[in-house]
């Protein structure tokens, strides 16, 4: 499995990674040495209505978060993450 693209994962209960590359001038990466930018989301609440229920949300906050450090940062065509979280790849478990 690549470590290259848009990733989304779940490795443990009520926790979402998104991994994606960087290419941005503006933190000296390049196409060749990209930025590897790996965001987690974990829900921390006991009466939480879990994962089965909750998973497209976490997913939106997961995915929002990384479009803005990707647009903060400047990276070429956004980090390769779509515009809407309901176009992530799906989960690698």
């Amino acid at each position: 499995m690549s470590d290259r693209g848009v990733r989304v994962s779940t490795r443990e209960r009520k926790v979402v990674y998104l991994d994606y590359d960087c290419v941005s001038p503006r933190v000296g990466s390049t196409p060749e040495v990209p930025l590897r930018i790996r965001l987690l989301f974990q829900e921390r609440w006991a009466a939480s209505k879990g994962e089965a229920v909750l998973r497209p949300d976490y997913l939106a906050i997961a995915h929002s978060a990384a479009l803005a450090v990707a647009k903060e940062l400047r990276c070429v065509d956004d980090g390769g993450l779509p515009a809407r979280a309901e176009d992530l790849p799906a989960a690698a478990d």
